[in-house]
């Protein structure tokens, strides 16, 4: 490999120059640097990183502004001109940054090259997200691509493009993304700030990084199908630092900084630690958003939810205050389940544990299967060792529990109390997307989630027993995106978190209105909130506690 600030004297020493892509990468192409100025491109630390580091397929989880994408460009331009009938796709989350994409990193740096080096291959076709050259290869920078064949294939920002468009994301996870054959010498990348702690960037990033701890710890390198983990913290990048000379860091950031030395071992400068203020707490500063956007560790980028979250603030709240973390089971005190029906298909029947010890609502274990009857649910949920209250009903439903069994075309309700469970129906809110969010935001400083992994023998498919799901999904309950508008609507996603959102929708709802326990903890009257059960009447009215014992 050939030093990239190396020059030739001679015609020999250019020749292996020009063979050299890392070398030609540095020395053929110019970019507007962060300052407005048109420079020669050279390789920042992270981006040489990138560049000699690369598996073939790799996952990046990155804090922004390290030019991945614009390394990937850099490196299909070059390999382009030099190897010929080579396909390359680009995939942004919008229009705008792919054409934006396209302009500054492909279309600017190939007319400014040097004249020779485009004439040994020019382009014979040239657009706003396409290009072409003689020799046939070509790159394509666009929000979905199609085609038999991929060799080079990079997606930028591919935590946003789940979040806000995720039946884009299921087309290229089942169509794009097999079109690239790493075992014929096809390349695959894929970047990304955080997007909440699930989704498919999500799950890359976890099984990648499963996947390359093994096999550093093994010393078994990497099939050509599996992902190599990166992560690029925001310290790696040379220009997050500015003069610390008269100012003072706040000692709760003190404390944090603290953290990360004591724990993570990350020993950061003083520029470092001020550049982090500005940047948080500053005028303009990103504030809840930094760990998202900058991230100093891998679980700190999860952290944040996703953009057009249901709960943001509410769930880093609960991080924030550590009201997730250790509330296990307490043997003198009943347990009560809070569910929301899987009765389609496609949907999971999901079910919250709770205790209500003082005014804490105290979430201890979760439960979600697809696919199972109330039979299969109902053993389930009696097979957990916890104390059922006595007297008093302990299986809060919702509404549509009155449906029936698709196996058994039996209520639901019926077979849930011929099985042992002691029922309590809760009424459907009037609208869901307003009393029923509003009720669960309402019992959020009350809150607590006993932090529980699933089993490590976990099967897709299998019954999942493990609060963390739950955690993932109020992280990851989001509103759909509207593209044409551009905003977030007022109807959340209809996906798999929503169904574990909707059995803590029943939680809200049942401590809010319903007696639990012969007591009602939440309002002291059922009111507002419930559509009246006689049909025809929609008007919301004052529902006697009584009817609900």
């Amino acid at each position: 490999m050939i030093p990239i600030d190396f020059q030739p004297s001679t015609e020999d020493e250019h020749r292996k120059c020009l063979l050299d892509a890392g070398w030609c990468i540095n020395n053929h192409f110019t970019i507007t640097d962060e300052g407005g100025s048109r420079v020669k491109f050279k390789q920042k630390p992270v981006q040489r990183r990138v560049f000699l580091e690369q598996h073939g397929c790799d996952v990046y989880l990155k804090s922004r502004q390290h030019g991945l994408t614009t390394e990937k460009t850099m490196e299909m331009l070059e390999e382009c001109q030099r190897v010929p009938d080579l396909i390359c796709g680009i995939i942004a989350h919008t229009k705008m940054a792919a054409q934006e994409i396209f302009a500054t990193r492909i279309r600017s740096v190939y007319e400014k090259q040097p004249q020779w080096v485009r004439d040994n291959n020019p382009a014979i076709e040239l657009d706003k997200t396409h290009i072409k050259f003689t020799n046939g290869s070509s790159i394509h920078v666009a929000v979905s691509f199609q085609s038999a064949t991929i060799h080079r294939l990079h997606i930028s920002e591919y935590g946003p493009l789940c979040a806000k468009f995720p039946a884009r994301a299921a087309q290229l996870k089942g169509d794009t993304l097999p079109a690239v054959h790493p075992q014929k010498g096809g390349r695959i990348s894929v970047e990304s700030t955080a997007e909440g702690p699930a989704g498919d960037f999500y799950e890359l990033c976890i099984k990648a990084r499963a996947d390359t701890i093994k096999s550093e710890l093994t010393g078994i390198p990497l099939n050509v199908k599996q992902y190599r983990f990166h992560f690029f913290a925001w310290f790696e990048d040379e220009k997050n630092s500015i003069d610390p000379k008269g100012f003072d860091i706040p000692q709760k950031m003190r404390e944090y900084f603290a953290e990360l030395k004591n724990v993570h071992k990350i020993d950061l400068t003083e520029g470092q630690k001020t550049w982090y203020y500005f940047t948080k707490d500053g005028a303009n500063g990103l504030g809840k958003k930094m760990k998202q956007q900058h991230p100093s560790t891998i679980d700190e980028a999860f952290e944040q939810a996703v953009d057009g979250a249901v709960y943001p603030e509410e769930m880093l709240d609960m991080h924030d205050s550590g009201y997730i973390g250790n509330f296990p089971y307490v043997k003198r005190h009943p347990v009560f389940t809070f569910w929301d029906l899987g009765i389609s298909k496609g949907n999971a029947t999901c079910v919250i544990f709770v205790q209500f010890i003082k005014d804490e609502i105290r979430i201890i274990d979760y439960y979600e299967c697809e696919g199972r009857g109330m039979t299969f649910h109902a053993a389930q949920v009696l097979a957990k060792p916890y104390t059922w209250p006595i007297n008093d009903d302990f299986c809060f439903l919702p509404h549509d529990a009155a449906n029936r069994d698709k196996i058994t075309a039996v209520p639901l309700l019926d077979s849930a109390e011929e099985l042992g469970l002691r029922v309590h129906q809760v009424i459907r809110p009037q609208n869901k997307d307003k009393d029923g969010i509003e009720a669960v935001r309402g019992i959020f400083p009350n809150l607590r989630i006993n932090l529980m992994a699933p089993e490590d023998d976990h099967q897709l498919g299998d019954p999942y027993h493990g609060t963390d799901r739950l955690i993932k999904a109020l992280s990851y309950y989001r509103y759909s995106w509207d593209e044409d508008k551009k905003i977030w609507s007022k109807t959340p996603i209809h996906d798999w978190a929503s169904n574990p959102a909707d059995a803590l929708q029943t939680l809200a709802l049942g401590y809010k209105y319903c007696p639990i326990g012969g007591d009602y903890l939440g309002d002291d009257e059922a009111v507002a909130a419930y559509i009246s059960q006689r049909e025809g009447i929609d008007d919301v009215e004052v529902i006697d506690p009584m009817d609900f014992v």
